[in-house]
């Protein structure tokens, strides 16, 4: 009984940093609670997300193995299958810490969506004309949006970048499963997860209650001044009329998307995703940190993460949701973080 217990409480003890980390994420958003009653605590906003996501991935994992061992030609491959998929069995103990590190994971997407949804009960938006200026100042006078739009001019390149925009998601969940599965290299497992949390938290909380603004895309909704951007989302419109018209695989989504944020927010109804922010980008920062955490492993794929992040900074702007400020700010602030970790986990290691 000693020796299954110590078992299952071995890889909890390696990974207690992060399961601190959701404790005080949890602390965080129950003393904003007690300071500001409007903030709706949900713990669980992303449990049924969670599971679903770690079923599907489980099974599409098993699924594209097989092809693999298929595909290169092993002699067995019905037996190696099966070894694969007897190891979450195998080892028990990781397994049972690879759910607990999720539900940790989960809870702080939750307080992360709970805060960011409820950011402008605690701190009104003000900051955008400000970014407005600073955009102005960086590209000598000229918005950035006009430079994007210069440069990829058409619709089908403007689907083509929402495209890459919205598949996202999925490459931070693969990213994040990958690392969390990765219990053999256990330093950069941990500067990985940890950055990655601390990013949603220092990013995608604290930085945006302190820099409150709604990006471009609202402009017009939130400020009572007329918007320097209703050209951009009129030419937006436009060049999503023109691809549905044209019968294209691609469409400008980031439209319905900024419609159902903003109907989420006059309406006061939370939920997965929902909440206004523009500095810093949370999707420019996780890209960024794949990027970093990915090159530092294998320079070649670290160039094309790279590339992808370059994607995403410039469909923020080309697509109406962020200033150039808000990518500029989210490199910045994410680069101090996996930098500040990597030096707690190295010092970490040594005194083991």
């Amino acid at each position: 009984m000693k020796f299954i217990l110590r078992s299952a409480l071995t890889p909890i003890q390696r990974d207690i940093t992060l399961y601190a980390l959701a404790l005080t994420a949890v602390s965080y958003q129950f003393l904003l609670y007690y300071k500001f009653e409007s903030i709706n605590i949900e713990l669980n906003l992303y449990r049924d997300s969670f599971i679903f996501g770690l079923i599907s991935t489980f099974f599409l994992s098993s699924f594209f193995m097989y092809i693999y061992l298929i595909v290169k030609r092993e002699k067995r491959p019905l037996k190696v299958y099966l070894n694969y998929s007897l190891l979450p069995f195998k080892h028990w103990n990781e397994t049972l810490n690879f759910l607990f590190l999720s539900i940790s994971v989960s809870i702080i997407f939750s307080v992360y969506t709970s805060v960011k949804y409820s950011i402008p009960e605690i701190i009104p938006f003000y900051l955008d004309p400000y970014l407005v200026e600073l955009d102005q100042f960086i590209f000598w006078g000229f918005s950035a949006w006009k430079i994007t739009h210069s440069i990829f001019s058409t619709p089908l390149a403007t689907g083509v970048i929402n495209f890459f925009y919205n598949i996202w998601f999925f490459i931070i969940w693969i990213f994040l499963i990958s690392f969390m599965c990765c219990v053999k290299h256990n330093q950069i497992r941990k500067q990985v997860i940890l950055s990655f949390l601390l990013c949603w938290i220092i990013n995608g909380n604290i930085a945006a209650l302190l820099f409150s603004s709604v990006g471009p895309c609202f402009y017009d909704l939130a400020y009572e001044t007329s918007s320097p951007y209703t050209e951009l989302m009129l030419l937006l419109k436009q060049q999503n009329t023109f691809l549905i018209e044209q019968d294209s695989l691609f469409r400008v989504w980031a439209l319905t998307l900024q419609d159902v944020l903003w109907e989420s927010y006059t309406n006061r109804t939370s939920g997965i995703g929902k909440g206004i922010s523009a500095l810093p980008s949370m999707h420019v920062s996780m890209t960024c940190l794949i990027a970093i955490a990915v090159y530092s492993l294998n320079k070649n794929w670290g160039i094309l993460a790279w590339l992808y992040a370059l994607i995403i900074m410039i469909g923020s702007v080309h697509l109406g949701w962020h200033y150039a400020a808000d990518g500029i700010v989210a490199v910045l602030l994410t680069s101090a973080i996996w930098y500040f970790v990597k030096r707690y986990t190295t010092k970490t290691n040594e005194f083991k």
